[in-house]
C-alpha cells in the first residue's frame, strides 16, 4: 500500500509544481511540502523542512514566470523554448521541468549546494551556495 500512496503523491505533486512555475506554491493533498518535496525526491536527495524552506525562497527570488521552470533553470530538454536572454527554459511538462531542474543541480557545477541539501539543516547556507555559484541568481536570505 506504501508505494500506491507514494505514487499517487507523486502524481499529485506533478500539478503542483505546474502552479509553481506560474507562481502558485501550493501544498500537494498528503504532502505539505509540495514542489519542493518533488525536486528533492528528483534529485535524490532528502526532505527535509530546511530544504523545503530554501527552495520556496530561491523559487521566490528568481521571480519567474517560465513555464514548469520555477528556479529558472537553463538546461535544454527536447520541446523546450527559450524563456530569455540568459537562456532560462520553458519546458512543456512538469516532468520536464523536474527532469532538468534534478539533473541541472547534480551536473557537478553545485556540489556545495548538494552537499548542503543532502544536510538538510542549514537553508542560508544552501542559499548563500546558490549566490555563490553560476546559476546566475543573486544573493537572498532563507530561513529554516
Amino acid at each position: 500500500m506504501g508505494a500506491v500512496v507514494k505514487a499517487g503523491v507523486a502524481v499529485v505533486a506533478v500539478a503542483v509544481l505546474a502552479g509553481a512555475a506560474q507562481g502558485h506554491h501550493h501544498a500537494a493533498p498528503g504532502d505539505p511540502h509540495g514542489w519542493p518535496a518533488a525536486l528533492l525526491r528528483a534529485a535524490h536527495e532528502p526532505v527535509t523542512r530546511c530544504d523545503v524552506s530554501f527552495l520556496r525562497a530561491w523559487a521566490r527570488t528568481e521571480n519567474t514566470t517560465a513555464s514548469h521552470n520555477p528556479l529558472a533553470t537553463t538546461m535544454p530538454e527536447p520541446g523546450s523554448t527559450t524563456f530569455n536572454s540568459a537562456g532560462v527554459q520553458n519546458y512543456t511538462s512538469y516532468r520536464q521541468g523536474l527532469k532538468a531542474t534534478a539533473a541541472t543541480l547534480r551536473n557537478g557545477f553545485y556540489q556545495p549546494l548538494v552537499s548542503d541539501l543532502r544536510a538538510g539543516d542549514n537553508a542560508q547556507q544552501c542559499a548563500d551556495d546558490v549566490a555563490r555559484s553560476k546559476w546566475g541568481t543573486q544573493a537572498f536570505t532563507a530561513t529554516c
